[in-house]
């Protein structure tokens, strides 16, 4: 084809447009795309021949790619102060569960793993760690993004066949309430650093914590303030 590589001036594709228009195009009502396909079979062969002409071929336009600052700047200021609503996080939430995480076949990481990821962390906890900023993470934050504390928590959820423990509700939005106050464990054995949090056996006993929906978790807090004025 004459064309085929070319790119057409702007005065050209205007010309194209008028002489075309009105007329019919010639795959109108013919069934395009990946509808012919629906409901057969392709053979093994096939398939074969396709998965090798798409490996290494990525289908994100943007992967590999670098953003200038100015568009990290857009996308940044697009998106600051927008919050996912409730309902968007239930439904996050139901689509997700069940569904297997990680690179492992089993989610639950075994003791030993576990041990092996409590040393590793030890040695980049601080300055030490790639995404150290000068200490401007509060320590309960710090705590509570770690590994450990996500493996607690999912230990708990599951203990607790993923519903609420006081009114039984499930498929909501699910929280890990602390028995023994989180603050009150980090007070009492003078925690200061991730170190110390790492060593506090009380932090990560699993009989410290219950699965509760949001309301009942609420109405914990709520009674734990008013026995805490009196």
């Amino acid at each position: 084809m004459a064309l085929k590589g070319k790119k057409l001036t702007k005065e050209h594709r205007n010309k194209l447009s008028i002489s075309h228009k009105g007329q019919v195009p010639w795959n109108k009502g013919i069934k395009t795309g990946i509808k012919p396909w629906l409901g057969k079979k392709r053979s093994q062969e096939t398939i074969e021949k396709i998965r090798k002409s798409k490996k290494g071929v990525s289908n994100h336009k943007l992967i590999g790619k670098k953003l200038s600052e100015d568009t990290k700047l857009k996308i940044s200021l697009s998106l600051t102060g927008k919050k996912q609503s409730d309902e968007t996080k239930q439904k996050r939430s139901l689509a997700l569960k069940g569904r297997k995480v990680g690179f492992a076949q089993n989610p639950v990481h075994s003791k030993k793993t576990k041990i092996k990821m409590k040393e590793l962390a030890k040695k980049h906890i601080g300055s030490n760690n790639y995404n150290w900023k000068g200490g401007i993470t509060k320590l309960a934050e710090k705590i509570r993004k770690s590994c450990l504390y996500k493996d607690w928590r999912d230990d708990i959820l599951k203990r607790d066949n993923y519903k609420c423990t006081e009114c039984n509700k499930k498929d909501c939005y699910l929280i890990v309430h602390h028995v023994n106050h989180f603050a009150k464990i980090l007070e009492e054995n003078k925690i200061t650093n991730l170190t110390d949090a790492y060593n506090c056996d009380e932090l990560w006993h699993r009989y410290n914590g219950i699965t509760l929906c949001k309301n009942c978790h609420s109405l914990k807090h709520t009674n734990l303030n008013l026995y805490e004025k009196k």
